[in-house]
């Protein structure tokens, strides 16, 4: 069973032993292509998606430009980067290291329990923009986020439930109920 299939109907997720979640950039609207091409080679991604309006008429985009999530070994996203291009497929890096930057299965399971809504009340802003010690630690106990981790905001007065992967992208909920929630230890 796919990993993200997983997360969806368990809102969990079995860890693998040598996959791990990795952030990828591409062109704008050349998300798709690189998705079908990966998958194709049997490497599993997550590309989060938002349905807009445009010219009078429904259209699902990526919900960040460009932003592709593959589940793979670092050596073989290296490998697709050199056989696919460097110039079409952009690795984030971690910068003391200088690996591919490992997003751990406790950021990436909220992060597509609460994008996979397709909810059009949601955000998406720069990672560097979401404090990690700002907001309480919370998880969301009921209704369509049910089971999601992540820190609580105030943007507009009102409360929202942000899912931060750290240095790549994080994702705002609509405000949230406090009978939704419950408070956990930091």
């Amino acid at each position: 069973m796919r990993f993200t299939e997983e997360v969806l109907s368990t809102r969990t997720a079995t860890p693998h032993e040598s996959l791990r979640w990795f952030a990828v950039k591409t062109h704008n609207r050349a998300e798709k292509s690189l998705v079908d091409r990966l998958e194709a080679r049997g490497i599993e991604c997550y590309l989060a998606m938002k349905v807009t309006k445009e010219q009078g008429r429904t259209v699902r985009r990526a919900a960040v430009a460009g932003l592709v999530f593959v589940r793979t070994t670092a050596e073989q996203l290296l490998e697709e980067q050199r056989s696919y291009g460097s110039d079409k497929m952009f690795i984030y890096f971690e910068r003391p290291t200088n690996q591919p930057q490992v997003i751990p299965d406790r950021e990436m399971i909220p992060f597509i329990l609460i994008t996979a809504t397709g909810d059009e009340g949601l955000e998406y802003i720069d990672s560097e923009l979401v404090g990690a010690k700002r907001g309480d630690r919370v998880r969301v106990t009921g209704g369509p986020f049910k089971g999601a981790v992540g820190r609580i905001v105030r943007i507009k007065g009102d409360r929202r439930l942000v899912i931060n992967i750290e240095g790549v992208t994080a994702v705002v909920t609509h405000h949230l109920p406090s009978n939704l929630i419950e408070r956990l230890d930091n």
